[in-house]
């Protein structure tokens, strides 16, 4: 853990006034006014303790808040499964692209890198080819 819990707790004060869009207040904005030195401690937090602050939050391109409409609520929940969908599907094309370029797996996991490949191979051989 990179914060404390005085740094959670000025977070939580401030974010326990910000609320509807009009109200958002800003990563930065929020660093700053909870007397925290980095930016990145201020996004650890919130990324860990999200599900702890005693109320709603969502976020969204004005900053984080609490929602005063349920469109700010559907539209927070929308985007966030949309991003989960697109992890998940980036992570599959990966899987697969791996599996075909000869890495092995165990399970869910990989074991072991493929043996080393000369990434110009290819090219070569279609050059041969063509000048046929």
């Amino acid at each position: 853990m990179i914060y404390n819990d005085a740094q959670l707790y000025a977070v939580a004060r401030i974010l326990a006034g910000a609320r509807g869009v009009n109200g958002a207040v800003t990563i930065d904005e929020l660093t700053n006014r909870a007397g925290i030195t980095e930016r990145r401690i201020t996004e650890t937090l919130l990324e860990e303790r999200w599900a702890d602050f005693p109320f709603v939050l969502v976020s969204g391109a004005a900053g984080i808040y609490q929602p005063a409409e349920a469109e700010d609520l559907n539209r927070f929940v929308h985007s966030q499964r949309s991003r989960a969908l697109k992890c998940f599907l980036k992570a599959k094309r990966t899987v697969r692209k791996a599996v075909a370029h000869g890495w092995k797996r165990e399970g869910r996991t990989f074991a072991r890198p493929p043996m080393q490949m000369d990434l110009f191979e290819n090219n070569a051989e279609r050059r041969t080819m063509n000048a046929e």
